[in-house]
């Protein structure tokens, strides 16, 4: 049978529950006594309740419904150890529930929540991407001694990710941060203003732009994007190096540049296919990104962030700047884009960087 869960999340929790203890029931009269209980209806209904004790300062209560959807408590006739193995699924589901919890304005606002604050159907796979996209890329953030961030959100499109981030570095890590959304879709940029209005966040601003011209600002802490289609992955990288961002954080989309353009010499009877073509050409794509991010002086790592099933979709490229020349990367890159015959966006916007000369106010008054 399928445990519901009550998270009770209050300071000096295992003191409410002295003499009750892991694995023991709270009686009556010691349940109001817990607090925290304000989202279930009739308190009494969890007399019984099995408890589970994580830390001090949280306690969980264990109990069923009935078929009728009606709250009723079942004894637990296991024993605490099988309670303790399905601790992992419970600890998850009191993350998820908690999350969702606190981040119900924002989340409605952009649209993942309904209006009494359910998560919806056509929505789930979408904030299951966002929510494992922060708990990868949250290290970058946690170790960096800015006393700013400044975060650029590339091919934004609806700033799901960049409101969610705001929120993460602003109320979880309490730091200052920027947010700058940049799009080509003006009608998006609209509506990422409006909402960002609404919920009261000035530190976010939303700028209509083409990433070939945009001119990124000065200490950009990190460059994001998620699921930028085609050539606008490569924008965003280019756009990253050119700004010399402390930190990448990519998720590409779909790959069409390469596929007519990558040879194969001497494998050519693998790529007969269409099929096979197009995912040889889905790695090829990525991994010369990844190579080409180590060749610009980026320490990478690719992984993936969430399961197919969420969306084939999913590898995120992470990469830290050194500061340092990378000569083998660059004579690997090299070496392989002689081997293929291809010639991406990224290498098109690097060369114009490499050609590129500034003229700065500093120069000037210097």
């Amino acid at each position: 049978e399928q445990l519901d869960v009550v998270a009770l999340d209050v300071p000096g929790a295992a003191a409410h529950l002295a003499g009750v203890g892991e694995g023991g029931r709270v009686a009556e009269d010691q349940v109001p006594a817990v607090a925290g209980l304000s989202h279930v209806a009739d308190p009494a209904h969890n007399v019984g309740a099995h408890v589970v004790m994580i830390g001090a300062d949280k306690a969980v209560l264990l109990h069923a419904a009935d078929d009728a959807g009606h709250r009723r408590v079942r004894h637990l006739q296991e024993s605490f150890d099988l309670l303790l193995r399905r601790l992992p699924a419970v600890v998850v589901q009191i993350a998820q529930y908690t999350a969702l919890r606190q981040r119900q304005p924002l989340l409605r606002e952009i649209g993942i929540l309904t209006a009494d604050g359910k998560l919806k159907n056509d929505m789930i796979r979408k904030y299951n991407q966002i929510d494992h996209y922060v708990e990868l890329v949250a290290p970058m953030f946690e170790q960096d001694d800015s006393d700013e961030i400044v975060l650029l959100d590339c091919a934004c499109g609806k700033s799901y990710l960049s409101f969610v981030m705001n929120y993460y570095i602003h109320e979880v890590l309490h730091r200052r941060c920027r947010v700058i959304g940049v799009d080509i879709k003006e009608h998006v940029i609209d509506e990422s203003r409006t909402m960002a209005k609404r919920l009261g966040y000035h530190n976010m601003t939303f700028i209509c732009a083409d990433l070939r011209t945009y001119q990124p600002p000065k200490n950009v802490t990190a460059v994001i994007s998620l699921h930028a289609c085609d050539i606008a992955t490569d924008l965003a990288l280019g756009t990253a190096i050119r700004a010399k961002a402390k930190y990448i954080a990519c998720v590409p989309c779909c790959h069409k540049e390469l596929l007519d353009q990558y040879t194969m010499p001497g494998l050519e009877p693998l790529t007969k296919f269409g099929v096979f073509k197009a995912r040889f050409n889905d790695v090829l794509t990525d991994s010369m990104r990844a190579l080409k991010l180590e060749a610009e002086g980026y320490k990478v790592s690719v992984v993936e962030y969430i399961s197919p099933l969420d969306t084939p979709k999913n590898l995120l490229i992470r990469a830290t700047r050194t500061g340092k020349v990378n000569n083998r990367a660059k004579a690997e890159y090299d070496a392989v884009r002689r081997t293929l015959g291809t010639t991406s966006e990224l290498d098109r916007r690097c060369a114009e960087l490499d050609n590129e000369f500034f003229v700065t106010d500093e120069d000037l008054m210097g």
